[in-house]
């Protein structure tokens, strides 16, 4: 039941780091779940709650990522919400296509401390704060990213912008929700609780901030010390909510929820129409694309070998004039970019993209550094290879097939010295090789092999 005190109090809900999770599967809840559980929430009001984001709310999922973004932001508009902080991952198609989703959005993309190099001020397309009218109520929302972010982005998808660490540009924000009538301001920020600049913002009571809503750890974080910060996990799992007092604007109440541990028995009407039927107009519109069959205990460590192999096998057959073998070339992929796995199962199930694209999402292309000495301690702390580092030899030169985030990011600091690299998707030697992004190497790799493809055999 809802709060007796419901009509005294607004409700702030936020969802983070959804990823384009947007359908029910044995592993996600979805969109529709999501939505649904916020609702059925004690701590939801009818007519005095507001939906947030705090970001990396496309990049993840297939239909999702099929136009990059745009349909998870229409189906935002159905739930509706009243504003998104971006995340790192709204950055991985670059900022063009930020605004590109803004303009199908019916709210703001809020980022405080976004500076364009160019003009040393926030760009256009992006807000710094919203003051929104919650039944009369005044909310003043302020967004912003982790200061420290710009490393968990490919260098060329943000070239020309940089995420300010200065206190000012939220201060400056959470001034002008004030000066716009905000009883109460609070922060939706795509950052980790425990991040200095996180700290730093928890530490500053002269802000004036009520509660701070975060994300990007994929983390149930809750700390209600200082200014308060939560955090609902991630990938449709969970959410955070808080509730305001209307006549003291004072906090009421904050916490998170991971729906997975609910017992989730909704029927059809607990559904949101509109999101309902655009959800479905929305995957009917994506093909359906199937390279074998899989079946076995699929973790992410069987999963990560084959990504790697693949990696590996894919370069070793496109260029055979370099008699490439164990001993001289390595495949390299970071931890953090294989996101999943491929779904278990005890009989052969389809391998389509979507599942391809749950354990590898990003766009980001393949490529060739050549004659590099490998910094082992650095490859075992963050990535995953093939031949595993143990059956390597320290102070041999190989040729690295790794990703162009790597390489972009700082990782590459683990391959040195080097004579350079060459970029698959550029190589007009290798067919289609434009369209030679990780994921579709991955599935090239799948379709080659017999059906099915078992997990004991990715096992080692």
């Amino acid at each position: 039941m809802k709060s007796d005190d419901s009509s005294k109090q607004i409700a702030i809900f936020s969802i983070n780091d959804m990823h384009g999770k947007l359908d029910e599967t044995s592993a996600y809840p979805g969109i529709l779940n999501l939505e649904a559980a916020i609702r059925n929430d004690t701590h939801y009001i009818e007519g005095n709650t507001v939906i947030l984001s705090a970001g990396d709310m496309w990049q993840g999922g297939y239909v999702s990522g099929y136009d990059k973004g745009k349909t998870t932001t229409e189906l935002m508009n159905d739930f509706p919400f009243g504003a998104m902080a971006l995340g790192n991952h709204e950055f991985d198609w670059g900022f063009d296509n930020i605004v590109s989703n803004e303009e199908v959005a019916d709210f703001p993309f809020l980022c405080a401390n976004l500076i364009e190099d160019a003009t040393d001020s926030r760009p256009e397309g992006v807000e710094d704060h919203v003051t929104l009218d919650v039944n009369g109520f005044r909310l003043g929302v302020v967004g912003a990213i982790g200061a420290s972010l710009e490393s968990s982005i490919k260098a060329s998808m943000i070239e020309g912008f940089s995420f300010s660490n200065d206190l000012t540009y939220i201060q400056s924000a959470a001034d002008e929700c004030r000066k716009e009538g905000a009883q109460s301001v609070v922060l939706l920020i795509h950052d980790d609780e425990y991040s200095d600049y996180v700290e730093a913002i928890r530490s500053d009571s002269s802000l004036g901030i009520s509660a701070i809503f975060g994300g990007h750890s994929h983390r149930f974080q809750l700390d209600s010390s200082q200014v308060p910060y939560v955090q609902g996990g991630s990938d449709s799992k969970g959410y955070s909510y808080a509730t305001i007092d209307k006549e003291t604007n004072g906090l009421v109440s904050i916490g998170n929820v991971d729906i997975t541990e609910e017992d989730l028995s909704f029927s059809a009407s607990d559904y949101d129409q509109a999101l309902k039927d655009d959800l479905e107009e929305a995957e009917a519109k994506v093909p359906v694309e199937t390279f074998n069959e899989i079946e076995g205990d699929w973790s992410k460590k069987e999963t990560a070998n084959f990504v790697t192999k693949a990696m590996f096998e894919m370069v070793k057959d496109l260029y055979p004039g370099k008699d490439y073998s164990e001993e001289n070339l390595v495949a390299v992929h970071n931890i953090s970019g294989i996101r999943g796995s491929f779904p278990s199962s005890s009989t052969p199930m389809d391998l389509t993209m979507a599942e391809i694209q749950v354990v590898s999402p990003f766009d980001n292309q393949v490529q060739v550094l050549t004659d590099k000495h490998i910094d082992f301690d650095e490859l075992n702390d963050y990535c995953y290879s093939y031949p595993e580092s143990n059956a390597l030899s320290s102070t041999g030169e190989y040729d690295i097939v790794t990703i162009d985030f790597l390489v972009q990011s700082g990782y590459s600091d683990m391959f040195d010295p080097g004579t350079g690299y060459y970029d698959i998707s550029s190589d007009p030697t290798v067919p289609d090789s434009s369209t030679y992004i990780i994921f579709n190497l991955i599935a090239d790799y799948a379709a080659s092999l017999p059906s099915p493809i078992k997990a004991s055999d990715y096992n080692w």
